[in-house]
């Protein structure tokens, strides 16, 4: 019997020329699992200029921008725990 692990690669990225009137743009996630890829959006919006300077918002000391990126930790966390229970 051969047990393979899955792995998961997740990438998050923002779409800089699709801002919205307040000058936000959606924050989508990349992943791979295996050789299967799947692009969704998150539902969280950034301030394009800051997540480049910021490093997706990783530097940030904004209560907000924080907020988002514990956001995206869990949810890749959560994507984690999905493959290795599968």
């Amino acid at each position: 019997m051969k047990i393979e692990m899955q792995k998961l690669k997740a990438s998050f990225y923002i779409k800089a020329d699709k801002e919205n009137n307040d000058g936000l743009a959606m924050i989508y996630c990349k992943t791979e699992i295996n050789d299967t890829t799947c692009t969704f959006s998150t539902g969280l919006m950034a301030e394009p200029e800051k997540w480049k300077k910021l490093k997706q918002y990783r530097l940030s000391r904004n209560e907000h921008e924080i907020k988002i990126r514990n956001e995206i930790n869990e949810l890749h966390v959560n994507m984690e725990k999905a493959v290795k229970s599968a």
